[in-house]
């Protein structure tokens, strides 16, 4: 059953005060999808994985389709269809605008090529970017496994820095990156991941985004032997789209009440950061009220 935590901070309520905060002082900001947004500046939502999987429970949330992406990222995938065959859609709308133009939706649509996104920037920093199906990650810089290899002779390092975000092949990204950078911490023994942000859509984009670096944070924290920490999102350009207001507002009261405690990540032995499969990881417990369904903002 749903707890009395209205007046608690966990993790639904945290994220709610944001929202709470952009309806009520947002200001509103023109954008390139025709909507309107209610924006607010420099926020931060942060979590103790200690105290639970950070997902939404006033409302469900998909968990397949964030460990999908994922497992593509940490391999470098830009083929489209291999997300949708695993079931994930988020990248449905969009391609390489330089194969496909950007107005010709149909066009973006049908073509499986996404360009050197995320992921390929992760594992292949500016390696040169022909199509998804030309392998020249090797000739690029594989910061995940940077990572990896520091957090095991010097996990205090500060330079534990992950970034997507790379203006020589921007014009050839389906999209530029929301999370532009993260870096790890190992701190009082345990290791905590801070996520700089630049774009972020509270209804849709935050919240899934919010599971997805929690994911990744478990998963290097077992490749590495460590115990995972906080997760911490700097959120740059904090926005509500306009057609997404009404629905929030209609719902924001019943959020507040129905809350339930927050699921348990699994996650098998074997899995690390160079192997993992979504199949690999699953949410024990997860309880949540009903569905509300919001329209994407294409």
């Amino acid at each position: 059953a749903a707890s009395d935590v209205y007046k608690r901070q966990t993790y639904d309520n945290q994220y709610l005060d944001l929202v709470e905060d952009i309806l009520n002082n947002g200001e509103v900001n023109p954008c390139r999808t025709g909507n309107n947004t209610l924006v607010k500046l420099n926020r931060v939502l942060t979590h103790d994985l200690a105290e639970g999987f950070p997902i939404l429970t006033f409302r469900p949330l998909p968990f397949k389709g964030c460990r999908v992406e994922l497992e593509c990222f940490l391999m470098g995938n830009t083929d489209k269809k291999y997300y949708q065959d695993r079931g994930c859609q988020y990248w449905n709308s969009w391609a390489n605008p330089k194969i496909a133009d950007p107005k010709d939706k149909e066009a973006q649509f049908k073509e499986r090529d996404l360009g050197p996104i995320y992921g390929y920037q992760w594992v292949a920093f500016n390696a040169p970017y022909k199509r998804y199906d030309v392998d020249n990650k090797h000739l690029g810089i594989n910061q995940i496994k940077r990572v990896v290899d520091t957090l095991k002779v010097n996990p205090y390092d500060r330079r534990l820095i992950v970034n997507a975000w790379n203006p020589s092949q921007e014009d050839q990204m389906a999209l530029p990156p929301c999370v532009y950078v993260f870096q790890f911490n190992y701190v009082g023994g345990r290791l905590h991941i801070t996520v700089n942000q630049r774009s972020c859509d509270l209804i849709l984009g935050v919240p899934t985004d919010f599971q997805f670096y929690s994911l990744l944070l478990h998963l290097m924290a077992q490749t590495v032997g460590m115990v995972p920490g906080t997760v911490t999102l700097n959120l740059c350009n904090c926005h509500i789209y306009d057609n997404h207001v009404e629905l929030v507002k209609d719902n924001l009261m019943k959020w507040r009440k129905e809350q339930f405690d927050l699921p348990k990540l699994i996650l098998e032995p074997e899995a690390n950061v160079f192997n993992f499969r979504y199949e690999m990881a699953k949410l024990d417990n997860y309880q949540h009220g009903d569905k509300v369904t919001f329209p994407i903002a294409v």
